[in-house]
């Protein structure tokens, strides 16, 4: 009979290379593959260690590079192997509930400017040129001559914030990996410490001092890229106070389905009216928070 390690081994094979097959042939769901694909590194790390998970890594990604594609090979790695890894070692070693998330949100930005990089460097991919491609192609309509000169502005303001980007996009696949991998171990009998709930979630106010700082300089590419991720914290403070009022209802996980919902459909307007209530919280308390 086959010993336990190696019957989940095998499952968790299989798990991988169906998730990544459902990756590939089915883009709209791909956020969520990668957000679920670092899971089952963790459980086998919680389950039978770091030495086979690491063998088991390689294997997996030897397999998807032979039966898939060379480069799924290794986004294996460097993708939600690395994360999964991070992630289940600093459980396994029991790092504080705290550090073990700031550890995976980490991973994800390091794997995803790893994954830009060998994009730009293997398949001639980088967003500067995809922006100026777009702009190119609607210059030469007379018809849209106008409307390529807006969208001119307004890509290059977005190649200025590219690293702000990968940076807020880090923090939320990392936190929703981390709070879902801790919900599935928990749900299987592996309780292990969890960092408190996002409607708990607060930063310091000097945060809105940074803010008025960046505004101040408004040309160094830098401090415009800071102000973003400082304008993130701001907004997650925001979002996490309406959690906590929603919290309160009777109905609570419908109305929290409608607010992310809300949030997802009218991002920008949503966005500052939660930074706006982020930004009073931070020096008002408006949860009645104990420091």
């Amino acid at each position: 009979m086959l010993k336990e390690e190696y019957v989940d081994g095998i499952k968790v094979l299989l798990l991988i290379f169906l998730l990544t097959i459902l990756n590939l042939n089915i883009p709209i769901i791909s956020f969520l593959v990668n957000i679920i694909l670092p899971v089952p590194v963790v459980y086998m790390i919680i389950k039978h260690g770091m030495n086979k998970t690491f063998f088991m890594i390689l294997l997996s990604a030897v397999l998807s590079g032979l039966l898939i594609d060379p480069l799924m090979g290794l986004y294996t790695i460097i993708g939600f192997g690395l994360i999964g890894f991070v992630l289940g070692s600093a459980l396994k070693e029991e790092f504080s509930p705290r550090l073990t998330l700031i550890l995976t949100i980490s991973a994800v930005l390091i794997s995803n400017l790893i994954i830009s990089g060998i994009s730009s460097y293997l398949l001639d991919f980088n967003y500067h040129n995809l922006f100026n491609e777009i702009i190119e192609g609607l210059g030469s309509n007379p018809d849209l001559t106008e409307l390529a000169l807006n969208l001119e502005q307004q890509l290059e303001l977005l190649k200025m914030l590219i690293p702000a980007f990968f940076v807020i996009t880090s923090i939320i696949s990392g936190t929703i990996t981390y709070y879902l991998t801790l919900w599935y171990l928990k749900r299987i009998k592996l309780n292990k410490r969890v960092y408190k709930p996002i409607k708990y979630w607060y930063f310091t106010r000097w945060i809105s001092v940074g803010i008025a700082i960046c505004l101040l300089f408004k040309t160094n590419i830098y401090l415009v890229n800071l102000n973003m991720v400082l304008l993130f914290f701001v907004f997650l403070q925001g979002f996490a106070v309406g959690l906590y009022y929603l919290a309160k209802s009777p109905n609570s996980s419908g109305l929290t389905f409608l607010y992310i919902l809300l949030i997802i459909l009218f991002n920008f307007f949503v966005f500052i009216i939660l930074s706006l209530v982020g930004l009073i919280d931070m020096w008002f308390n408006l949860r009645k928070r104990k420091e």
